[in-house]
């Protein structure tokens, strides 16, 4: 698979899913790492309402989802997820 189309594939579906305590992504940025040929990058901006949360948990769960919903996509390819809530 295209580390591009897999990118954006990504991105749709993150921008549709809702995740650990129901928060969904106000802001999704994917892109292909520019240092490893077989990562990408994905920042989530969770909104503010998420602050306090364990927004790390929220990630593992968002990278398992991407995993279970995307595996041809994804298969290969370490995704490296970030959250923020602001």
């Amino acid at each position: 698979m295209d580390i591009n189309v897999a990118s954006a594939a990504i991105e749709a579906f993150l921008a549709g899913h809702v995740g650990r305590g129901g928060r969904k992504a106000a802001e999704v940025r994917v892109h292909p790492s520019g240092d490893d040929m077989n990562a990408i990058k994905i920042w989530v901006n969770l909104d503010p309402a998420a602050d306090g949360d364990d927004l790390h948990a929220w990630c593992a769960d968002a990278e398992a989802a991407i995993r279970k919903a995307l595996p041809a996509e994804v298969s290969g390819l370490q995704l490296e997820l970030r959250a923020d809530a602001m």
